[in-house]
């Protein structure tokens, strides 16, 4: 309506955006060419306790969606997918998928927060958010967790060299009115992402990753 190219007068001063609860990548280059200039992106990873991590450019390799866990107020413990032993920060192993506890310095709280994370690497100690633990969607009486769609995702993605930067996921019919899972997929580049080949190896990787 007034004729701007873009937002620079609008906001001459904005240089950091922080950002929560949403993968930031998909929208970086939109929202630089609206500002029309480069600008900090720093996301946070928090709960009602504090900051629990830090998505920083400077430590992750300019990877969005890693963050680096802030030890200031929050002691942190895990426990492996699929074990019982709580483990320390010392313990994790890269590729490890786990369980996070936190709790205060002073012992007060200590509780199961409920997210599934993937240890990227533990020098420095990275993490990816993979979904919710036991959390899950039930179609056509196939039970599937949120974590397993993103591993799902994931291997299609290295198996067909092709990126999805995010996805939904929700109930649908296909062809023949039959209940099934339907899919949206993101990608920045969407002409390498070839819908049959991801709805057949889609299929076939969550078959090997769920029995249900």
């Amino acid at each position: 309506d007034w004729g701007l190219k873009n937002f620079t007068r609008v906001w001459p001063n904005l240089n950091t955006i922080m950002y929560s609860g949403t993968g930031i990548a998909m929208y970086r280059d939109q929202i630089e060419a609206l500002l029309g200039r480069k600008v900090n992106f720093v996301g946070l990873y928090m709960s009602t306790e504090g900051p629990m991590g830090w998505d920083l450019a400077d430590f992750n390799g300019g990877q969005t969606g890693r963050y680096s866990l802030d030890f200031s107020d929050i002691v942190y413990s895990f426990r492996r997918i699929g074990e019982e032993q709580v483990i320390g920060v010392g313990d994790l192993r890269e590729g490890d998928e786990v369980e996070i506890f936190l709790s205060l310095p002073n012992g007060l709280l200590h509780y199961k927060v409920g997210d599934c994370l993937k240890i990227v690497s533990t020098q420095p100690l990275l993490v990816e958010v993979l979904g919710r633990v036991g959390c899950g969607i039930n179609v056509s009486a196939e039970k599937m967790q949120l974590r397993e769609l993103g591993q799902a995702v994931q291997e299609v993605s290295h198996l067909t060299k092709s990126e999805v930067n995010h996805y939904f996921v929700f109930p649908g019919r296909d062809a023949k009115g039959i209940p099934s899972y339907e899919w949206i997929l993101f990608s920045k580049d969407p002409k390498e992402v070839d819908a049959q080949t991801w709805n057949l190896e889609l299929d076939r990787a969550l078959c090997r990753i769920n029995g249900d």
